[in-house]
């Protein structure tokens, strides 16, 4: 069935269900106390955003820039924002780890659409992981059967992606994303820009180097190249003001340097060739397994790489 967007009939409506949206990307530390009252429309937009996500803005670059998967604690480290029914505006934060398969399982699941972006296009939240400081800022009662999976950080508090290489070793099964793209997403609050900012490393899809049925490596650099990148900013209707973009190349790096909140997988969709904002989308179907995923900060080898995937103007890249 598709997915239509449909705008809500008042502010008041508007107000709750943009709440509600940020509450469950974790941006407001108030919805970790209790769920959030409706707003009446003399009262503004909140625009709080937690204070352990708000870096120094002269700190220097995170030292870390690795992270491996591990099947033991992989399970509780990766999710997908799942609707809690069909076509349901509420939905939980549910698990892709498979107990004694050692695998992620993407997909196959009624994905909820973000509609915080719609200014650059429909996206899908396939696959996300916080850093311990952005899972430490997260509401618990947002994750489903938070009793019986305990999510965890990716063991670093934040992480320099600049030039640093994805390794993903997965296997499509019945891959369908409906002319969407399959592609790396970070997530982090610029503090000269007082926005929470969004980039999709759109210049490298993953899905068009994955072989259906079969599991395979698959490497991309991830340059600090602007241009390699799209910012996942707001829409017109968003009266919050939390997301937005970097102003400039300079501030993109130095965000990129430093990201504290939370990494994944998205799939995301152009606007329609009209410009058109709220497109009509199909959610993807069919799954994708992922054996490991991991961030490096040189090139992982042939071994694991194969054919490496580069973008931009550098061709070797290593």
């Amino acid at each position: 069935m598709l997915h239509r967007i449909e705008k809500p009939s008042t502010d008041r409506a508007v107000h709750r269900t943009l709440l509600l949206a940020v509450c469950a990307a974790g941006l407001l530390a108030s919805c970790a106390v209790s769920r959030p009252k409706a707003a009446t429309a003399s009262e503004p937009p909140s625009t709080e955003i937690p204070a352990s996500l708000q870096r120094d803005p002269a700190a220097g670059a995170c030292p870390f820039n690795q992270y491996a998967f591990d099947a033991q604690t992989g399970a509780s480290q990766w999710f997908a924002l799942v609707s809690d029914a069909p076509n349901s505006v509420t939905s939980h934060y549910v698990s892709l780890g498979q107990p004694g398969r050692g695998v992620l399982e993407a997909g196959g699941k009624p994905l909820l659409f973000d509609g915080n972006h719609l200014d650059s296009g429909p996206v899908y939240l396939f696959a996300i992981a916080w850093t311990d400081t952005g899972i430490n800022a997260f509401p618990r009662s947002y994750f489903k059967d938070p009793d019986e999976v305990q999510p965890r950080g990716l063991g670093r508090h934040c992480f320099d992606l600049r030039n640093t290489w994805l390794y993903i070793r997965a296997k499509p099964e019945d891959l369908d994303l409906h002319g969407g793209k399959l592609v790396f997403w970070f997530q982090n609050y610029d503090t000269y820009a007082r926005k929470v900012v969004n980039y999709a490393f759109t210049s490298s899809p993953i899905d068009v180097l994955l072989e259906p049925g079969e599991f395979r490596n698959t490497c991309i650099k991830l340059t600090d190249s602007l241009d390699d990148w799209t910012c996942l900013a707001s829409n017109k209707t968003d009266r919050r003001l939390v997301y937005g973009c970097s102003t400039n190349r300079t501030r993109f790096r130095h965000v990129l340097s430093h990201v504290n909140n939370d990494i994944g997988l998205i799939v995301i969709h152009n606007k329609l060739p009209d410009g058109s904002i709220e497109p009509t989308v199909e959610p993807p179907d069919g799954r994708l397994l992922i054996s490991d995923i991991g961030i490096w900060p040189a090139y992982p080898g042939d071994d694991k790489c194969g054919q490496p995937r580069l973008s931009g103007k550098d061709s070797l890249g290593r």
